[in-house]
């Protein structure tokens, strides 16, 4: 006669496994890995301090390089306003309307407009003090030239004044010194000063030359 075989119960073999698997799992969550936090450099967290606008009289610097280029000259007017944020991270916008006005009396007479209107930009990674723009458009952004020589559009256009705001064409050499931000083209002639939003220039210094004594 054959022994009967006793079945044993798999409940605790189960809660078994089950603990140990409960207990690997537990065991992952120790190794979970953590991105770097992201500390910006002294020129970032300098370029994100404020918003910026534009000192015209460097655009006006810009211009004469520009027609210089060319071979022209002339009295350069630059009217209007242009707004950088940069903030941390890359992110740069510029919020422009700028009128640019040259003239040159000749022979022959010269009369130069460009007209720069809307919002550009992108982003930016910096190595050392160059930021290098990515991802940019300027598709929001409206230019317009015209010229005439002797009081007649040329026919063809002989040359024109081109860019003179900052795109990503190259890195942009970038100081920052609190109230002051100078931006260069890198491998160019072409530069740009801002002021920390409401900065108002300096009042020109009093003459303090002594008033001549009419009894002396």
């Amino acid at each position: 006669m054959r022994a009967a075989r006793r079945r044993l119960p798999r409940t605790g073999a189960i809660l078994a496994v089950s603990g140990l698997a409960a207990t690997g799992l537990a065991g992952c969550q120790l190794f979970e890995i953590h991105e770097p936090e992201y500390v910006p450099s002294a020129v970032e967290t300098c370029v994100a301090a404020h918003p910026w606008v534009l000192d015209l009289e460097s655009a006006r610097t810009n211009v004469a390089q520009r027609l210089s280029e060319h071979g022209a000259g002339g009295d350069i007017v630059v009217d209007g306003s242009q707004r950088l944020e940069w903030r941390i991270g890359g992110a740069m916008q510029f919020e422009t309307d700028l009128t640019i006005s040259v003239t040159n009396p000749g022979p022959p007479a010269l009369l130069l407009e460009q007209r720069v209107q809307g919002r550009s930009g992108g982003d930016s990674v910096f190595s050392g003090d160059v930021a290098v723009p990515r991802n940019w458009s300027d598709d929001e952004l409206t230019v317009s030239e015209t010229m005439t020589v002797d009081d007649a559009v040329p026919d063809p256009i002989p040359w024109r004044l081109g860019r003179t705001w900052i795109d990503d064409t190259v890195g942009l050499v970038t100081t920052c010194t609190g109230d002051t931000l100078e931006v260069v083209a890198r491998g160019t002639k072409l530069s740009w000063i801002f002021h920390e939003e409401g900065w108002t220039p300096p009042a020109p210094a009093e003459d303090e030359t002594p008033e001549p004594d009419p009894e002396g």
